[in-house]
Protein backbone atom coordinates (compact mmCIF):
# COMPACT_ATOMS: atom_id res chain seq x y z
CA UNK A 1 0.00 0.00 0.00
CA UNK A 2 1.32 3.45 -0.96
CA UNK A 3 1.04 6.45 1.33
CA UNK A 4 1.69 9.97 0.11
CA UNK A 5 2.93 12.85 2.25
CA UNK A 6 3.12 16.36 0.80
CA UNK A 7 5.72 18.94 1.85
CA UNK A 8 4.98 22.56 0.92
CA UNK A 9 7.51 25.38 0.78
CA UNK A 10 6.53 28.73 2.41
CA UNK A 11 4.25 31.12 0.53
CA UNK A 12 6.75 33.99 0.44
CA UNK A 13 9.33 31.70 -1.18
CA UNK A 14 6.94 30.60 -3.92
CA UNK A 15 4.99 27.46 -3.17
CA UNK A 16 6.34 24.14 -4.39
CA UNK A 17 5.51 20.63 -3.27
CA UNK A 18 7.31 17.34 -2.91
CA UNK A 19 5.63 13.97 -2.45
CA UNK A 20 7.08 11.27 -0.26
CA UNK A 21 5.74 7.92 -1.47
CA UNK A 22 7.16 5.04 0.57
CA UNK A 23 10.92 5.69 0.41
CA UNK A 24 10.90 7.85 -2.72
CA UNK A 25 10.79 11.65 -2.95
CA UNK A 26 9.10 13.09 -6.05
CA UNK A 27 9.56 16.72 -7.12
CA UNK A 28 6.48 18.04 -8.91
CA UNK A 29 6.13 20.61 -11.66
CA UNK A 30 3.33 23.16 -11.55
CA UNK A 31 1.10 20.95 -13.72
CA UNK A 32 1.46 17.85 -11.53
CA UNK A 33 -0.77 17.88 -8.45
CA UNK A 34 0.33 14.52 -7.01
CA UNK A 35 -3.29 13.48 -6.71
CA UNK A 36 -4.10 15.84 -3.83
CA UNK A 37 -6.32 18.87 -3.40
CA UNK A 38 -5.75 22.22 -1.76
CA UNK A 39 -8.65 21.50 0.58
CA UNK A 40 -7.05 18.24 1.77
CA UNK A 41 -3.71 19.98 2.34
CA UNK A 42 -5.36 22.64 4.50
CA UNK A 43 -6.95 19.96 6.67
CA UNK A 44 -3.54 18.56 7.62
CA UNK A 45 -1.48 19.90 10.55
CA UNK A 46 1.29 21.06 8.23
CA UNK A 47 -1.24 22.63 5.87
CA UNK A 48 -2.93 24.59 8.65
CA UNK A 49 0.41 26.02 9.72
CA UNK A 50 1.36 26.79 6.10
CA UNK A 51 -1.96 28.57 5.46
CA UNK A 52 -1.07 31.23 8.05
CA UNK A 53 1.56 32.57 5.65
CA UNK A 54 -0.97 33.05 2.82
CA UNK A 55 -2.84 36.39 2.52
CA UNK A 56 -6.38 35.71 3.74
CA UNK A 57 -8.10 37.21 0.69
CA UNK A 58 -5.87 35.21 -1.67
CA UNK A 59 -6.42 31.95 0.21
CA UNK A 60 -10.20 32.40 0.00
CA UNK A 61 -9.89 33.06 -3.74
CA UNK A 62 -7.78 29.90 -4.19
CA UNK A 63 -10.33 27.78 -2.36
CA UNK A 64 -13.13 29.33 -4.42
CA UNK A 65 -11.13 28.57 -7.57
CA UNK A 66 -10.71 24.91 -6.61
CA UNK A 67 -14.39 24.55 -5.67
CA UNK A 68 -15.56 26.19 -8.86
CA UNK A 69 -13.37 24.39 -11.37
CA UNK A 70 -12.36 21.27 -9.45
CA UNK A 71 -8.98 21.28 -11.18
CA UNK A 72 -5.71 23.16 -11.55
CA UNK A 73 -5.79 24.49 -7.97
CA UNK A 74 -2.20 23.64 -7.11
CA UNK A 75 -1.00 25.03 -10.44
CA UNK A 76 -2.86 28.20 -9.51
CA UNK A 77 -1.14 28.26 -6.09
CA UNK A 78 2.23 27.79 -7.77
CA UNK A 79 1.90 30.91 -9.95
CA UNK A 80 -0.09 33.12 -7.60
CA UNK A 81 2.55 32.68 -4.87
CA UNK A 82 5.27 33.79 -7.29
CA UNK A 83 3.75 36.53 -9.39
CA UNK A 84 1.70 39.61 -8.51
CA UNK A 85 0.00 39.66 -11.92
CA UNK A 86 -1.22 36.11 -11.37
CA UNK A 87 -2.52 37.05 -7.93
CA UNK A 88 -4.28 40.16 -9.27
CA UNK A 89 -5.90 38.15 -12.05
CA UNK A 90 -7.12 35.46 -9.65
CA UNK A 91 -8.76 38.10 -7.43
CA UNK A 92 -10.49 39.80 -10.35
CA UNK A 93 -11.15 37.05 -12.93
CA UNK A 94 -11.21 33.39 -12.02
CA UNK A 95 -12.29 32.58 -15.60
CA UNK A 96 -9.16 34.06 -17.19
CA UNK A 97 -7.01 32.43 -14.51
CA UNK A 98 -8.56 29.08 -15.44
CA UNK A 99 -8.17 29.93 -19.14
CA UNK A 100 -4.42 30.56 -18.83
CA UNK A 101 -3.79 27.49 -16.68
CA UNK A 102 -5.86 25.25 -18.98
CA UNK A 103 -3.62 26.21 -21.90
CA UNK A 104 -0.44 26.07 -19.83
CA UNK A 105 -1.09 22.55 -18.56
CA UNK A 106 -2.35 21.14 -21.87
CA UNK A 107 0.66 22.56 -23.75
CA UNK A 108 3.13 21.90 -20.91
CA UNK A 109 4.41 25.46 -21.25
CA UNK A 110 7.60 26.46 -19.48
CA UNK A 111 7.10 28.34 -16.23
CA UNK A 112 8.46 31.63 -17.58
CA UNK A 113 6.10 31.38 -20.57
CA UNK A 114 3.10 31.04 -18.27
CA UNK A 115 4.21 33.94 -16.06
CA UNK A 116 4.36 36.12 -19.19
CA UNK A 117 0.73 35.26 -20.00
CA UNK A 118 -0.49 36.69 -16.69
CA UNK A 119 0.93 40.07 -17.67
CA UNK A 120 -0.84 40.20 -21.06
CA UNK A 121 -3.80 42.44 -21.85
CA UNK A 122 -6.93 40.56 -20.91
CA UNK A 123 -8.78 40.47 -24.20
CA UNK A 124 -5.55 39.43 -25.94
CA UNK A 125 -5.55 36.23 -23.89
CA UNK A 126 -8.51 34.94 -25.91
CA UNK A 127 -6.27 34.69 -28.96
CA UNK A 128 -4.23 32.00 -27.16
CA UNK A 129 -7.02 29.56 -27.98
CA UNK A 130 -7.86 30.96 -31.40
CA UNK A 131 -10.72 33.21 -30.26
CA UNK A 132 -11.28 36.84 -31.35
CA UNK A 133 -9.56 39.46 -29.17
CA UNK A 134 -12.81 41.28 -28.37
CA UNK A 135 -13.85 42.91 -25.09
CA UNK A 136 -17.51 42.03 -25.70
CA UNK A 137 -16.65 38.38 -26.05
CA UNK A 138 -14.54 38.43 -22.88
CA UNK A 139 -17.38 40.12 -20.99
CA UNK A 140 -19.76 37.43 -22.27
CA UNK A 141 -17.49 34.67 -20.96
CA UNK A 142 -17.21 36.47 -17.62
CA UNK A 143 -21.00 36.75 -17.37
CA UNK A 144 -21.42 33.05 -18.08
CA UNK A 145 -18.67 32.23 -15.62
CA UNK A 146 -20.57 34.02 -12.86
CA UNK A 147 -23.44 31.63 -13.59
CA UNK A 148 -21.09 28.65 -13.43
CA UNK A 149 -21.54 27.54 -17.05
CA UNK A 150 -18.69 29.12 -19.06
CA UNK A 151 -16.13 26.42 -18.31
CA UNK A 152 -18.63 23.56 -18.45
CA UNK A 153 -19.79 24.53 -21.94
CA UNK A 154 -16.52 26.04 -23.16
CA UNK A 155 -15.82 23.54 -25.96
CA UNK A 156 -19.30 23.97 -27.41
CA UNK A 157 -19.09 27.75 -27.15
CA UNK A 158 -15.71 27.79 -28.86
CA UNK A 159 -17.08 25.69 -31.72
CA UNK A 160 -19.99 28.12 -32.24
CA UNK A 161 -17.75 31.19 -32.09
CA UNK A 162 -15.21 29.83 -34.59
CA UNK A 163 -17.90 28.73 -37.03
CA UNK A 164 -20.60 31.41 -36.64
CA UNK A 165 -18.79 34.33 -35.00
CA UNK A 166 -19.51 35.84 -31.60
CA UNK A 167 -21.68 38.90 -32.35
CA UNK A 168 -25.07 37.14 -32.34
CA UNK A 169 -24.10 35.22 -29.21
CA UNK A 170 -23.08 38.20 -27.06
CA UNK A 171 -26.37 40.00 -27.81
CA UNK A 172 -28.32 37.59 -25.59
CA UNK A 173 -29.80 39.50 -22.64
CA UNK A 174 -30.48 36.39 -20.56
CA UNK A 175 -28.91 32.99 -20.89
CA UNK A 176 -28.86 29.85 -18.78
CA UNK A 177 -27.33 26.41 -19.16
CA UNK A 178 -30.38 24.95 -20.93
CA UNK A 179 -30.59 27.78 -23.46
CA UNK A 180 -26.84 27.61 -23.96
CA UNK A 181 -26.92 23.87 -24.65
CA UNK A 182 -29.78 24.48 -27.10
CA UNK A 183 -27.74 27.11 -28.95
CA UNK A 184 -24.73 24.81 -29.07
CA UNK A 185 -26.81 21.97 -30.52
CA UNK A 186 -28.84 24.26 -32.83
CA UNK A 187 -26.67 27.29 -33.67
CA UNK A 188 -29.11 28.39 -36.38
CA UNK A 189 -31.21 29.82 -33.51
CA UNK A 190 -28.53 32.48 -32.98
CA UNK A 191 -29.84 34.50 -35.91
CA UNK A 192 -33.42 34.83 -34.64
CA UNK A 193 -34.19 38.12 -32.96
CA UNK A 194 -36.80 36.65 -30.61
CA UNK A 195 -34.13 34.45 -29.01
CA UNK A 196 -32.12 37.47 -27.78
CA UNK A 197 -34.77 38.40 -25.20
CA UNK A 198 -36.07 34.99 -24.17
CA UNK A 199 -36.07 34.83 -20.37
CA UNK A 200 -36.42 31.10 -19.78
CA UNK A 201 -35.99 27.74 -21.46
CA UNK A 202 -39.72 27.15 -20.98
CA UNK A 203 -40.45 30.08 -23.28
CA UNK A 204 -38.02 28.69 -25.85
CA UNK A 205 -39.74 25.30 -25.80
CA UNK A 206 -43.16 26.93 -26.26
CA UNK A 207 -41.95 29.00 -29.19
CA UNK A 208 -40.24 26.01 -30.82
CA UNK A 209 -43.35 23.89 -30.32
CA UNK A 210 -45.56 26.52 -31.94
CA UNK A 211 -43.16 27.06 -34.84
CA UNK A 212 -42.95 23.29 -35.33
CA UNK A 213 -46.73 23.04 -35.47
CA UNK A 214 -46.87 25.92 -37.96
CA UNK A 215 -44.38 24.14 -40.21
CA UNK A 216 -46.44 20.92 -40.04
CA UNK A 217 -49.64 22.81 -40.88
CA UNK A 218 -47.90 24.63 -43.72
CA UNK A 219 -46.62 21.37 -45.14
CA UNK A 220 -50.08 19.82 -44.82
CA UNK A 221 -51.68 22.86 -46.53
CA UNK A 222 -49.21 22.77 -49.44
CA UNK A 223 -49.69 19.02 -49.87
CA UNK A 224 -53.49 19.13 -49.84
CA UNK A 225 -53.57 22.17 -52.16
CA UNK A 226 -51.30 20.41 -54.64
CA UNK A 227 -53.54 17.35 -54.60
CA UNK A 228 -56.66 19.47 -55.18
CA UNK A 229 -55.04 21.02 -58.25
Amino acid sequence: MKTTHIKLTPWDEGVSWNSFILNRTLNHAYYDDAGVTLQSILKSDHGQHWAKSVPEKTLKALLKFEHKYNELALSCVWFVSRNRYAEELLLSSTFLTWFILKIAVSEKLAEEEVLALFAMKRKSLLALDGLPKETKLLNFFEKLDQQGIAVKEYKGLKKIILKHGYKDLVQFKTINDQILRLLISSPELLQYRFMKNVTSFKNVKNILMISGEVRILGHYYLTTTHRAD
